[in-house]
């Protein structure tokens, strides 16, 4: 049936209609035209923020102490969440969820094409709402079915709810902590070459205690002198060329068909070299296998830990047009507790290998806190100056923060941590 042209009914009207004997009681202190309204409530709104939050932080999974057992219509102005303090943010939750029907709660990572715009009842003023989908149980016929509230934000703020909400944020004392840490870390391991890719996988397990961005088939410690190695996700031996192709295959799919035979030089060189950390390892003598060199070198396990940021802003470095993310936003982000990465490969062969690629952490930096000397920025096609960040840089004798380069720019990938 075609119900486009139907007229929307608060939930109120709907129980009258399918239970008029037992709605009449919801006129008894409601004047004629009447609507329901929102409540002005600050701790229902942050609660149930924190809690969406705290949801997509545990991988989706609905936490029992969740209180979407009930109706929520409640709104609040000036809102801190964060470093940023929203001026408007309305939850409006009117499915009634019974206790034995929570089942999982997920964002579906939700984009701009799925926000909305939409007035409320107590004002003339158009808000954008943000759906939330979760799993509720239906008892009459024993399954589950998409059951969906609403976050009302305003316009200039949806950007940063989204982002506060389906993505972990840290303080930036525990930022700055960990990125010293790693640097000293990416020190101790090769003190006057490249160890970028070092330096990067410690940040993210001194911020967020994430092993992710390891090797897989070699534990590796954290700096030189580690007394307990780890094993993540990535290929090989674990160097930015492996970063690479292991985030192409897992999160950004669009440039990984192009990779195939980059790939499987790549797991020749990395197989190779990985026979020969055996030959001076009892354990890894012990498990080697039979099988195939992709199966001994690569995880299966997919990364999930990272979300792929489109390239969006076009800019002209030396008379040639490149593709960017636009790094105004990701400094912004990164300035608000957010972990992202950049990557690049290198498809230059020196002494039977790929030459080393390279990795970065974008790091927080408040404008004039220091030197911008150095700092690049560029005009995009739509008149915008981009300018470049503030990065974790340990690709050479010297590890330190700086300002990206250019020639980075051109070709790294761009993930944020979630």
């Amino acid at each position: 049936m075609d119900y486009s042209t139907g007229t929307e009914l608060w939930k109120y009207q709907w129980d009258f209609i399918h239970n008029p004997e037992g709605g009449w009681h919801i006129f008894e202190e409601v004047e004629e035209g009447e609507m329901l309204y929102p409540q002005n409530d600050l701790d229902e709104v942050l609660s149930v923020i924190q809690e969406i939050k705290q949801s997509n932080i545990n991988g989706g999974a609905i936490n029992y102490y969740l209180r979407f057992n009930k109706e929520i219509y409640a709104f609040a102005e000036n809102v801190e969440l964060g470093n940023k303090t929203y001026d408007y943010i309305m939850i409006d939750a009117p499915l009634l969820n019974h206790e034995e029907g929570k089942k999982e709660l997920v964002s579906d990572r939700y984009n701009l094409g799925n926000v909305t715009t939409k007035n409320i009842p107590h004002s003339n003023v158009e808000y954008e709402v943000i759906p939330i989908k979760f799993d509720k149980y239906n008892y009459l016929n024993d399954t589950y079915e998409d059951a969906y509230f609403h976050v009302y934000v305003t316009a200039e703020d949806v950007d940063d709810l989204i982002n506060f909400l389906f993505y972990q944020t840290f303080s930036i004392e525990e930022i700055n902590t960990g990125i010293t840490d790693a640097i000293n870390d990416g020190e101790g391991f090769n003190a006057t070459g490249a160890a970028c890719n070092i330096c990067i996988r410690a940040s993210l397990h001194h911020i967020a205690n994430d092993n992710v961005l390891f090797p897989y088939a070699i534990g590796s410690e954290i700096g030189a002198q580690g007394t307990q190695s780890y094993n993540g996700k990535i290929s090989g031996v674990g160097r930015a060329n492996n970063i690479y192709i292991e985030m192409a295959k897992w999160v950004n799919s669009g440039i990984y068909s192009d990779l195939a035979n980059y790939e499987s030089t790549l797991n020749n060189y990395d197989y190779q070299e990985w026979i020969g950390y055996c030959e001076e390892n009892q354990t890894c003598l012990n498990n080697r296998q039979s099988a195939a060199s992709d199966t001994l070198i690569n995880s299966a396990e997919p990364i999930t830990e990272f979300e792929y940021i489109p390239k969006n802003v076009t800019i002209n470095m030396d008379g040639e047009d490149c593709n960017i993310p636009n790094f105004n936003d990701l400094q912004n982000q990164a300035n608000n507790g957010y972990i992202i990465v950049g990557v690049r490969r290198n498809t230059g062969i020196s002494d039977n290998s790929y030459n080393s690629g390279h990795i970065v952490l974008i790091s927080p930096y408040e404008e004039g806190s220091g030197s911008d000397d150095n700092r690049l920025s560029y005009v995009s096609t739509s008149d915008t100056e981009i300018f470049f960040p503030r990065t974790v840089e340990c690709g050479g004798d010297i590890k330190e923060l700086g300002w990206l380069l250019k020639d980075f720019a051109k070709d790294m990938e761009w993930y944020r941590y979630k």
